[in-house]
């Protein structure tokens, strides 16, 4: 979800140590007991932020899952995961990346170079 949204290079992810050594776990992913939200008719809702916190800027994950289940009044919890820092565009360019535009030239990127396998069968 996170790539998806913001790129690879848009972020340095703090998931690899939670997921295959167990590390940091409790820093990284959190939930909100006293604010449980009432039920919404979608099996599972996610939403991303870029959240200040301190000096950092860090893409947060908001995850709640069977967000149908429960009473009127209480559903399930929803889950804060901090998935990475955000890199700002100014760092990226410090660190050689190159900034592209949704309007430029360079941004545009044929089908078949993504989707070689689709663009053959279109």
């Amino acid at each position: 979800m996170v790539v998806a949204e913001h790129g690879l290079k848009k972020f340095e992810p703090l998931l690899p140590d939670v997921i295959l050594r167990g590390k940091d776990c409790a820093y990284l992913v959190g939930c909100a007991t006293n604010r449980i939200e009432p039920p919404v008719p979608m099996k599972n809702w996610a939403r991303s932020e870029i959240r200040q916190i301190g000096a950092d800027r860090f893409i947060v994950i908001f995850l709640r899952l069977f967000a149908y289940i429960g009473p009127p009044d209480k559903g399930t919890p929803t889950y804060s995961i901090i998935v990475g820092k955000f890199i700002p565009w100014w760092a990226r360019l410090a660190r050689g990346q190159k900034r592209f535009h949704a309007a430029s030239k360079e941004s545009f990127v044929p089908l078949g170079e993504i989707f070689p396998y689709l663009a053959a069968r279109i």
